[in-house]
């Protein structure tokens, strides 16, 4: 379960996850969700948490590391990286390929760095150009379409397949059909009604 809440308590944390009765949790702040990529690499960091880190119990920066690696690879495959990334540090090209992966040009300037196609002190001064004509505020989640996860899709059809159409998922999910087809990327066929005056 991932929630966006505001968490006026502890006002340093952008967000964090934890495990209540075997169901995972992530809560991320209105902060860190204004920016989509933001937003999607925190989530990312808090998914690799809860798989690596479950019994830790002390925060370190060895464990944040391992958690950033994790969004990175998570995000941005290695193996996709290779073949995606340009041969020399071109923002512009960064910018449009993270538009594409759903990641911000630094965390792709990272991954440069990360698979060798770029120096350290290079991903410095790029940073520092990203800082003067990045604007965050302008990669709203209102300004990503977001993906649609293929398997999620495969097993409504297969639950289809089997007897359990969208009225049969709704019903085990506590969900209206429509909400089902939503989650699925499914248009809404049903016939929209338009009253018509006697004047039209």
């Amino acid at each position: 379960m991932v929630a966006v809440r505001p968490l006026r308590e502890i006002a340093d944390v952008d967000a964090f996850s934890v495990v209540i009765v075997d169901r995972p949790i992530i809560i991320t702040t209105p902060r860190r969700s204004e920016n989509v990529f933001r937003h999607r690499f925190s989530i990312a960091h808090e998914i690799g948490h809860l798989l690596l880190h479950g019994d830790a119990v002390e925060y370190s920066a060895a464990i944040e590391k391992e958690a950033d690696e994790f969004a990175a690879a998570f995000l941005t495959p290695a193996a996709a990286m290779d073949a995606a990334l340009p041969q020399r540090l071109d923002l512009a090209a960064l910018d449009r390929l993270g538009r594409t992966w759903g990641v911000s040009p630094q965390s792709l300037v990272r991954r440069m760095v990360e698979r060798g196609r770029t120096t350290e002190s290079s991903a410095r001064r790029a940073y520092q150009r990203l800082n003067l004509t990045y604007d965050p505020a302008a990669d709203s989640t209102s300004t990503y379409p977001g993906e649609m996860p293929t398997l999620l899709k495969k097993a409504a059809e297969l639950a289809g397949d089997h007897g359990a159409g969208v009225p049969a998922l709704a019903d085990a999910l506590r969900l209206s059909p429509p909400q089902v087809r939503d989650l699925l990327g499914e248009p809404d066929r049903r016939p929209v009604l338009r009253l018509v005056g006697a004047g039209d």
